[in-house]
């Protein structure tokens, strides 16, 4: 994640920041995703996530809803209340990683950007 937040010239650390989170990269295609939080209606169906190509060839965004990051916090924060902060994290990123089989299949289906 810090490599892909550095390719787009920002920092892990930064408040501004805060809604990447995750990224993985298909090395047998070189295609990059990299996953951010945005606000429900932003998406199609307002869970997502959605997929975007970026104006770069091999570089996608996908957006998961807010409010589905919340409560699986919330459910993760329930059934685990014991777990320190780096298990947590831990489940939320297995969460987040289970989307990542579809999104690069779908990105290899998608269609160059016209620009």
């Amino acid at each position: 994640m810090k490599e892909m937040l550095d390719e787009l010239g920002g920092d892990p650390s930064s408040p501004e920041n805060a809604r990447y989170l995750a990224g993985a990269k298909d090395v047998q295609n070189n295609n990059t995703i990299v996953m951010m939080m945005v606000p429900t209606s932003a998406l199609t169906d307002g869970m997502g996530p959605d997929l975007w190509r970026t104006p770069d060839v091999n570089k996608f965004v996908a957006a998961i809803s807010e409010d589905v990051c919340f409560e699986k916090a919330a459910e993760i924060e329930g059934e685990y209340p014991d777990a320190n902060d780096e298990k947590k994290n831990e489940l939320m990123a297995e969460f987040l990683a289970a989307f990542m089989p579809e999104l690069f299949e779908r990105a290899l289906e998608m269609e160059p950007l016209d620009i």
